[in-house]
């Protein structure tokens, strides 16, 4: 049986239900040390494992074979069998602290349908931090202590705006970088 890891399970069942795209979201996070995007086999066991039932039936209608974001709340082929809720082109393109800018800029130009929930939607305020800070887990493997550290970096170097103090925050490329 495929390494199912306590905390990301954990992390599952405290919800009572989550949409399948949250699902393998979730998995994904837990497992970003692994090569990009999860195998079906491990989704399988989270949902053997899990207390509620997931739908896996539904992965087969979302799953895309796309570089490129696609709106819809579609999973990523990655090739060898893995899967993503994020497209090739971001696994392949960031990799590191010093990509987080570009992240930016991917996110806020191909992303035009909310994510999530609606606090998770790029709008003209700009690209939500969480949103931010998963993708940089999942493609990058960048945990949000490090991404907000970097944020506040290229905030004091006036290449974003960026408020941490706000709730939800929202980060805007500056005027050059657009």
């Amino acid at each position: 049986m495929a390494d199912v890891r306590e905390d990301a399970l954990d992390q599952i069942e405290s919800h009572e239900s989550l949409l399948l795209q949250d699902f393998v979201r979730y998995v994904e996070e837990h497992h970003h040390d692994e090569p990009p995007g999860v195998d079906p086999d491990l989704l399988a066991a989270y949902a053997e494992a899990a207390t509620f039932d997931v739908d896996m039936s539904a992965m087969d209608d979302r799953v895309v074979d796309s570089d490129e974001w696609q709106p819809g709340e579609k999973l990523y082929d990655l090739g060898d069998g893995r899967i993503s809720t994020y497209p090739r082109s971001w696994h392949e393109a960031f990799s590191d602290l010093d990509d987080l800018l570009d992240l930016v800029l991917v996110i806020e130009s191909q992303v035009t349908e909310p994510e999530g929930s609606q606090f998770e939607a790029v709008t003209e305020e700009g690209v939500p931090q969480v949103k931010l800070a998963r993708v940089a887990k999942v493609v990058a493997g960048i945990e949000q202590e490090a991404v907000e550290h970097r944020l506040g970096e290229l905030s004091d170097a006036g290449e974003i705006t960026w408020d941490p103090t706000v709730r939800d925050p929202r980060i805007q490329l500056g005027a050059e970088d657009r």
